[in-house]
């Protein structure tokens, strides 16, 4: 899964686990309707599906610290299921939360799913551009919603390695390219996988740019001779900046039969974000991310990679967020404008903020 140490694998806007990207996790409640409905004072057993990557350490750090039994669970992290495996998983009901984009609660929801997500992750689009220095005419984007349009442009003609052509990459690459003033046309998009073939491509000048998440980026620009010139988190639209990027999603009839469940997983996951912010548990993380959720220690740059995800990591999502994503979802054909999907029809009423 992670062709090179220290690089991480893109995940697609509907398909991201964690990516993404970002935390990609699924919970089994044991199949069983005694196994998914909490007792008062009872333990509830659930697994959950995890990565050994930078964004999918959150929940490591929750049963680490004993969050997760804090507030009732038994949890099991376990690995293997990925992309839309967790997806069907959770469709079937083998198991009972996992981590996804708002995108692809959106599209399960036009598709009959009936789902929510029942805590917030990540906000903006938690990806980077990182160039080769064989391409020093590409200026680094500043920090917020002006500027990044020379960035983009300095892109014109360029081969950038991601997914492929069709895939949700490409029109979110293709919108900005159109909101710089060029054409959706003005690239080439270079299928590419994840982690490791990104290196080779950009030291052979297969690609001259790639877009990957920000621990790759991180990883990336360690080795020398590249640079991060757009972090999709703080540079670029506001629709992309601030996207209700991904949460912990449930399916609704699991939420009706057991009505503490989305409030103890929200308890669990903010005390985890409060501990991730905090500096003076940096330490502590290192440690948890090397011997607890087996991320390789020589990782280039894991202390500011995990500080960077920590710093995404949210308590809520409002309502004109939520509603700003959808749109853009939608504007780049993503999602189909009907049926319908509102914020209320796939962020539980803990989550959304006024």
């Amino acid at each position: 899964m992670f062709p090179a140490r220290g690089l991480r694998p893109i995940k697609s806007l509907v398909l991201l686990a964690a990516a993404a990207g970002m935390l990609a996790t699924a919970a089994c409640g044991g199949g069983s309707a005694g196994d998914a409905q909490n007792t008062a004072g009872a333990t509830q057993h659930i697994a959950m599906a995890a990565t050994n990557s930078v964004p999918g350490l959150p929940p490591f750090v929750a049963k680490e610290k004993g969050f997760f039994a804090e507030h009732g669970f038994d949890v099991e992290l376990v690995p293997s299921l990925r992309g839309g495996a967790i997806m069907q998983a959770l469709s079937s009901d083998s198991v009972q939360l996992v981590t996804q984009t708002t995108a692809a609660i959106a599209l399960a929801t036009q598709k009959g799913e009936q789902l929510q997500m029942v805590t917030p992750n990540t906000k903006g689009i938690p990806y980077g551009i990182v160039v080769s220095d064989r391409n020093p005419e590409i200026p680094v984007a500043p920090p917020g919603t002006a500027g990044w349009q020379a960035t983009i442009q300095g892109l014109k003609g360029k081969v950038i390695g991601a997914y492929g052509a069709g895939s949700t990459f490409d029109p979110v690459l293709k919108s900005m390219f159109v909101g710089a003033g060029l054409q959706g046309t003005d690239f080439t998009n270079r299928s590419l996988t994840p982690g490791g073939p990104e290196l080779t491509a950009l030291m052979s000048g297969q690609v001259d740019a790639v877009l990957t998440d920000l621990s790759n980026a991180n990883a990336i620009t360690a080795k020398g001779g590249f640079r991060t010139v757009l972090d999709l988190t703080r540079s670029g639209p506001p629709e992309v900046t601030g996207m209700a990027w991904s949460g912990l999603i449930a399916r609704v009839p699991t939420l009706k039969q057991d009505p503490t469940f989305a409030s103890r997983v929200q308890a669990v996951f903010g005390e985890t974000r409060a501990f991730m912010q905090d500096p003076a548990n940096a330490a502590e993380l290192h440690r948890i991310a090397v011997e607890v959720a087996g991320i390789p220690a020589d990782t280039p740059k894991l202390d500011e990679s995990i500080a960077t995800q920590a710093s995404l990591l949210q308590s809520g999502f409002t309502q004109a967020e939520v509603q700003q994503t959808l749109d853009y979802l939608t504007s780049t054909g993503q999602l189909t404008p009907q049926p319908a999907v509102k914020p209320s029809d796939i962020v539980e009423a803990g989550v959304l903020r006024t």
